[in-house]
């Protein structure tokens, strides 16, 4: 959602300021309409709208900065879908929700640009100036969030003095008002004259508020000098139109070539009628700016039944049309002529607007990339249940894209990972007896207990951290200090023996076991072909003493036969009976 500043009132918010004031208020709905809901620029934020809440500043440094503070109390929350209760005397673009300010557009002139920006730099809130053109502001410092569309003050000074120099004009006065807009106009003016034939006659400061009297004297101590008959103006509209009446009192009207700065405002409908005589011949800068004609349409088809959503629209209505409750009077229909957009400065508000939906969406974009791997990493259990989706939180000033996922999923990855862990120990356990030469038990314990004091570190760190992307770095430490322990006790030990340890080195105690295995093990025929060997189990008793029988093949027969008297199977073998000891 974007915030609203614009001075539509006069400083006893009661007095209403002119026409053109609320054809900048249009124009920012206008232009969040557009955005949108035009297929044409659907590239902008697919998928998303931008909301809006606007709010009166009554020409006043203390109400814009009251009212200013209605965003900074939306911009901290953390819950950004309350209902809304009710809105004061704001023109409220999304009533249903509260929903984050992530900027702000405002407010129009330097001096309460100033003050409010001050607060919204200690929030980290934007601020983006559409009509503020202060030097000071340009000071990136003390105003780090401030934006504006319009060029600084300093360029509307040398283009003042590149007009002096045009026609000759060497003797001037400078009026110019009690504020950073007004003092850093006179000093940027005394630094760009001081090598050029230009002489300052007399330089007159207006204190807002000010007496008509004041205005009097200031008119005359002018008239008084003959050679200064040209005075450069550089105050807001107000001090502008107590001026005009004082030239118009003290009949100076025609004397005096005025020079005015943008302060005097946007058109010559700001100035009061009463006053136009008075600026007649004057020169005055003024701030680029573009017809729009479909705003123009726009505006002229709104009415106090189709806009009750603006609260200020009905007294601009009756104030400055004169419309009766019969919306579809010609003298309604007719009221504008072409091109009063470009006198109103429509096409920067519309191009603030602009400024903060296109950089929403660049962020967005340059966003989303990054979360893929988070969103689709060790989630894939889950997806069928609750999708991870790209979810936005205001944090400190900046847009936090997180990857929204059920916390569940992270419990079910982590659990499955203790499972693990606990099989890996378990399996340590079960082979602490094995030959040391194949013992691993003493690694795995050494890296699965490591494991376990990270992962009991990281679960509450994860949690406990209240931005998303300290919880990604937390995580990812966490997985690069489990494999970096997993390397270590697991492969670096197999690693030092391959490299830096001699065969000779080897303790022969280490194959003991295997080699009294090999030795007590005997050759048999296999079924199969070859042989296999059997163990021989020996017992712990006295050894017995038995016969046994050797089959000699052969035919029984010969004299040893015979003396011997060896006796022979039916098959003629002869059988030899011997003792032996086992």
């Amino acid at each position: 959602m974007l915030g609203g500043l614009f001075p539509l009132h006069e400083e006893d918010c009661k007095t209403l300021r002119e026409l053109e004031t609320l054809h900048r208020v249009e124009a920012m709905v206008y232009a969040i309409e557009i955005i949108n809901n035009m297929t044409s620029l659907k590239d902008i934020l697919p998928n998303i709208s931008i909301g809006y809440e606007i709010y009166d500043t009554c020409s006043s440094e203390a109400v814009s900065l009251s009212n200013g503070l209605r965003f900074v109390r939306y911009f901290e929350i953390k819950d950004w879908h309350c209902t809304v209760v009710g809105v004061d005397n704001g023109y409220n673009g999304s009533s249903y929700s509260r929903n984050p300010v992530l900027g702000v557009i405002g407010t129009e002139s330097s001096s309460t640009t100033l003050v409010v920006d001050q607060m919204y730099s200690i929030f980290h809130l934007p601020l983006l100036s559409y009509f503020a053109t202060s030097d000071d502001l340009s000071d990136i410092e003390r105003f780090p969030y401030f934006l504006r569309v319009v060029p600084p003050d300093s360029l509307q000074v040398q283009a003042i003095v590149d007009l002096l120099l045009y026609f000759n004009w060497s003797y001037v006065s400078f009026v110019y008002s009690d504020d950073s807009y007004g003092r850093n106009a006179i000093k940027g003016f005394k630094k760009l004259i001081k090598d050029l034939p230009i002489c300052l006659a007399g330089e007159f400061e207006v204190v807002s508020g000010s007496p008509s009297t004041y205005f009097d004297d200031m008119i005359e101590t002018i008239q008084n000098n003959d050679n200064a008959r040209v005075v450069i103006l550089f105050v807001s509209i107000s001090d502008a139109n107590n001026f005009f009446a004082a030239m118009n009192r003290t009949d100076t009207i025609g004397e005096l070539q005025l020079i005015g700065s943008d302060g005097w405002g946007m058109s010559i409908t700001e100035i009061q009628p009463e006053n136009i005589p008075a600026v007649y011949g004057a020169l005055k800068t003024h701030l680029a700016d573009e017809i729009i004609l479909n705003y123009e349409q726009y505006f002229k088809k709104l009415n106090v039944t189709n806009r009750k959503s603006n609260p200020w629209f009905s007294e601009f209505w009756y104030e400055y049309l004169n419309c009766s409750h019969r919306v579809s009077d010609v003298h309604c229909l007719n009221a504008y002529r072409p091109g009063f957009s470009e006198e109103s400065g429509v096409s920067r508000v519309m191009d603030s607007v602009l400024v903060y939906a296109r950089a929403m969406d660049a962020l967005l974009r340059d966003k989303c990339p990054g979360l893929r791997p988070l969103c689709c990493g060790i989630n894939i259990t889950f997806l069928w249940k609750t999708p991870p989706h790209p979810d936005e939180q205001p944090v400190d000033g900046n847009v936090e894209l997180t990857c929204k996922t059920d916390h569940l999923e992270l419990i079910v990855s982590l659990s499955y990972n203790l499972t693990l862990i606990v099989l890996c120990s378990a399996h340590a356990f079960m082979t602490r007896k094995v030959p040391t030469n194949y013992n691993e038990s003493r690694f795995i314990s050494l890296s699965v207990y490591t494991t376990l004091v990270i992962w009991l570190g990281f679960i509450p760190c994860y949690f406990i951290v209240p931005y998303s992307h300290l919880q990604v770095v937390v995580m990812s430490a966490a997985m690069m200090v489990s494999a970096t322990v997993s390397m270590v006790f697991m492969y670096v030990p197999k690693l030092y023996a391959i490299y830096f340890v001699q065969e000779v080195d080897v303790h022969a105690g280490t194959y003991r076991e295997s080699r009294s295995m090999d030795e007590s093990m005997t050759e048999r025929p296999s079924i199969f072909g070859g042989t296999f060997k059997l163990p021989i189990r020996s017992a712990a008793v006295a050894p017995a003493t038995h016969k046994t029988k050797t089959v000699t093949e052969g035919v029984a027969g010969g004299d040893d036969c015979m003396n011997n008297q060896v006796p022979a199977d039916n098959g003629g073998n002869i059988i030899e009976e011997k003792e032996s000891r086992e």
